[in-house]
């Protein structure tokens, strides 16, 4: 009896520890928190600093010496080349002289630029190419008539180096000035100035009486844009200011004929506020952004996949001095100097804008150089960090100014230093390559303006924060 209790006991605590093992809640433990990710410490922004020369004051450029005009430079490399036109002390005729300058200073012998012997004045611009540097020239090509409105008009191109250059097809175009751009791929070229039209089409004959010259010797203001690869001009850019055709009497023939020795009507007058000057070039990958001023406005022309249909865009309007355009990535840093009114200070004006995002640029930013007029800017973007140059005074005292930034390009000017020692320093310019950034100017001695003569070029590479 007691066994079969003892039994039923024993059953009964195995039936209520069954039922305990089947119906116990366990609350699990809580799961870890994940591991807190340690701290990246921020990256501090690029620094921001003074720009220095690495000689100071500047290299004094044997062979540019005298009157200077269309001071260029381009960097390759560890090298930089100067071009400019001459003329006064040692060059008593208008010459144009190259001369190289090197990472520790040291100078080339100048070589003056010709383009034939019978050449009276030579045009030219330097850029660097992937082996070097290029230039393109202008060059005045005499002709058996003496009449001045077909000699002086008479000109052909020369493009690339001494003893491979190419020359295009004769072309009844004056030169006036040239400048040249390129991005270590490409080398870009633009030729500004008056063109002679034969009722709408090129004058290729150099028979006179055929070419319709009699009436005036320039027919429209144009800017010619040649590509290095193909040598050959990129037609029908929106670039070309035409003035009035006049009548004929026959398909072939003027109505009206000037008698050699007269001067010609001026057809043109009307056209020249709207010709296109002081052009400047910007080129990157398969982009090229041509900004120019005239009369009275700053305007930008992209010239992307088709050229062809690319219209200028009108940038800022006003009593404008000279652009300077550089690409910054995806947009183009374009700056140039302005003012309000007759007699008030020139003040840098600037915007940055991608031409492929907006149609238009956005409104201009004035720039805080300080209450001196500051005109005649250079820009060279290397990286991120974009250089601007600029001078500061007037006709017969001024120094040359020079500040960085990696941010938007008003902040160029919050380490500006000025880098000319005294003097009338003027037009500086900027170039880059891969590991350099390189200035230029021109000084004359104080009170003593460029149209007197006297000048120096001065050139030195860039120390950048």
């Amino acid at each position: 009896m007691r066994d079969r209790q003892l039994s039923y006991v024993l059953t009964l605590a195995a039936v209520a520890c069954s039922h305990r093992a089947t119906t116990l809640q366990v609350n699990p433990e809580p799961p870890a928190a994940p591991p807190v990710p340690a701290a990246v410490p921020a990256q501090p922004p690029p620094p921001e600093g003074a720009v220095t020369l690495v000689t100071a004051g500047g290299v004094d450029v044997v062979g540019l010496h005298g009157r200077i005009d269309r001071l260029q430079i381009a960097a390759s490399g560890e090298r930089a080349r100067l071009v400019a036109e001459v003329s006064g002390v040692g060059a008593p005729a208008r010459a144009t002289v190259a001369v190289e300058l090197g990472v520790d200073g040291a100078l080339s012998p100048p070589r003056t630029l010709t383009v034939g012997a019978r050449n009276t004045r030579v045009v030219t611009s330097v850029a660097a190419a992937p082996d070097g540097f290029r230039t393109m020239t202008f060059g005045l090509r005499r002709t058996e008539t003496a009449a001045p409105d077909f000699g002086s008009t008479h000109r052909y191109a020369l493009i690339g180096e001494a003893g491979a250059a190419r020359r295009t097809e004769p072309m009844l175009f004056e030169a006036e000035e040239l400048v040249a751009a390129a991005d270590g791929e490409r080398f870009v070229a633009a030729a500004v100035g008056a063109r002679i039209l034969c009722f709408e089409a090129r004058c290729a004959d150099d028979y006179r009486e055929n070419s319709g010259l009699f009436f005036h010797p320039r027919s429209a203001f144009e800017v010619q844009v040649v590509g290095l690869a193909s040598g050959t001009p990129i037609e029908n850019i929106p670039l070309i200011v035409r003035c009035p055709t006049p009548a004929v009497a026959e398909p072939d023939r003027p109505a009206t004929l000037v008698s050699e020795g007269q001067v010609a009507p001026d057809r043109c007058r009307a056209q020249r506020r709207a010709r296109p000057y002081d052009v400047a070039l910007a080129v990157s990958g398969g982009r090229t952004l041509v900004a120019y001023r005239t009369d009275g406005s700053i305007a930008a022309l992209n010239l992307g996949a088709d050229p062809i249909d690319a219209s200028p865009v009108v940038v800022s309007e006003g009593q404008v001095g000279a652009p300077a355009v550089a690409w910054r990535g995806e947009a183009v840093v374009l700056v140039w100097a302005q003012r309000a009114s007759d007699g008030a200070p020139y003040a840098l004006h600037a915007v940055e804008w991608n031409p492929y995002a907006t149609a238009r640029p956005p409104a201009p930013t004035v720039i805080a150089t300080g209450a001196a007029s500051a005109f005649a800017p250079a820009l060279v973007v290397r990286g991120s960090q974009v250089v601007l140059a600029w001078m500061e005074g007037d006709d017969r005292a001024a120094s040359v100014r020079v500040g960085a930034t990696r941010r938007s390009i008003e902040h160029a000017v919050d380490h500006a230093v000025t880098v000319s020692t005294g003097g009338n320093a003027r037009d500086p310019e900027l170039a880059g390559s891969a590991a350099h950034a390189w200035i230029a100017w021109s000084e004359y001695p104080v009170g003593r303006s460029r149209e007197q003569g006297g000048g120096a070029v001065r050139a030195s590479r860039l120390g950048l924060p």
